[in-house]
């Protein structure tokens, strides 16, 4: 009987004499067990689990078992055939690759736990006790680079990526054979210390698949998506300790008025950028304040602002508005997050400076009842000039 409930169950396949036996005992033919004809109704469940999607994609992270997912499926395919085919014709009408899914499922993994980990504020904790640093607020990268060769014998090299045609235009590069992690000379103090305190990250939580560069590639799975996003986790909670920052956070909100010199001097206190500060928040708020309704948005402009697009989104508790979408969506000039955007370019075209600015706004969103507190910085892209603005709300 165990045997029989391990195949039922996706466990076990048996063998053709084992087939034979099984086909006796219920009285029918050994080929009707074996057929390769599937009924109509539920061929999308075989193909949903024969994919690869359910081969690498790790359902445990969401307290998922892969064996009662099978057992619901077949409990009732009809009904889980009909959801499995919607699912499907989404993705095909909108041509959705795994990695848009990976990525939409990685944020539903930060949802699902209010983007706080405690498991690595405790590695962070660790490491800083290890090495005498806690309490430490302000990090120079000179510090980073010797704790990593100290702790980890890794180097890093800011020259050897511009000597590499294929790496041109990548950030950092960890060669794991010879322990040297290359990162782009080029970028301002605070990004190279983000990498370092990366990698730092990527020794200490030490997961079994890991990127080796920067920007990930299209068809890498969601195990290497999950730990860069913990790697990167570890790396502002490192160069952004959670009690400063709850410390931080008391301070500022018991403030008579709004003052936006305030909340940029936070950018030089740790030495990062607008949106590891903010992205940071996004940890610190629902961990510690209980504040869970909330969103995260990066927005860049193009063609003159002319167009504005949403590059990176966070939602916790559910899809507040606004939201990215597909339908190249036009955004009120009177938001925040394009207004702030607007008068950042308007300050550097008449020579009044183009470094970031910060401010704040209630925002009502038409057609809904949300009404958010929204928080946003905006900085020019030191590249292309272009306007980026990030908000919370």
């Amino acid at each position: 009987m165990s045997y029989i409930n391990e195949v039922e169950k996706g466990k076990k396949y048996p063998k053709p004499d084992k087939i034979a036996q099984l086909a006796n005992a219920l009285e029918t033919d050994y080929d009707d067990l074996v057929s390769s004809k599937t009924d109509k109704r539920v061929q999308p469940i075989l193909d949903l689990m024969s994919s690869d999607f359910v081969k690498i994609f790790p359902l445990e992270k969401f307290g998922i078992d892969p064996v009662k997912l099978f057992e619901l499926f077949s409990n009732a395919p009809d009904k889980v055939n009909a959801f499995i085919s919607t699912l499907f014709n989404v993705t095909r009408k909108y041509q959705m690759k795994s990695d848009s899914v990976y990525r939409v499922a990685l944020r539903s993994y930060q949802d699902l736990n209010d983007n706080y980990f405690p498991e690595i504020e405790a590695a962070v904790n660790q490491f800083k006790d290890k090495n005498g640093i806690a309490g430490k607020i302000l990090f120079k990268e000179k510090e980073l680079r010797k704790y990593l060769k100290d702790n980890f014998g890794i180097k890093v090299d800011d020259k050897g990526l511009k000597k590499k045609e294929i790496l041109q235009g990548v950030r950092s590069y960890y060669q794991k054979k010879d322990k040297i992690l290359y990162i782009n000379g080029d970028l301002k103090e605070s990004q190279r210390n983000f990498l370092i305190a990366r990698e730092i990250g990527f020794q200490c939580l030490k997961p079994e698949i890991r990127p080796y560069i920067t920007r990930m590639l299209r068809g890498q799975d969601f195990e290497k998506l999950l730990h860069n996003f913990r790697a990167s986790y570890f790396s502002a909670a490192l160069l952004m300790s959670a009690e400063e920052v709850v410390e931080d956070v008391k301070r500022f909100c018991q403030l008579p008025s709004w003052d936006g010199a305030v909340f940029l001097d936070f950018l030089k206190k740790y030495n990062v950028t607008p949106e590891m500060f903010m992205q940071r928040l996004t940890n610190i708020l629902p961990g510690y304040f209980g504040l869970k309704n909330l969103f995260f948005l990066r927005l860049a402009e193009e063609n003159n602002l002319k167009r504005y697009e949403i590059t990176k989104e966070i939602h916790l508790s559910r899809l507040h508005s606004p939201y990215a979408n597909e339908n190249n969506e036009h955004y009120c000039r009177k938001w925040i997050s394009v207004n702030i955007i607007r008068r950042l370019l308007a300050n550097r075209s008449l020579k009044k400076g183009g470094k970031a600015i910060s401010d704040i706004q209630v925002s009502e969103y038409w057609g809904t009842d949300n009404e958010y507190l929204c928080l946003s910085y905006a900085k020019a892209d030191e590249k292309t000039g272009q306007g980026v603005s990030v908000t919370l709300g």
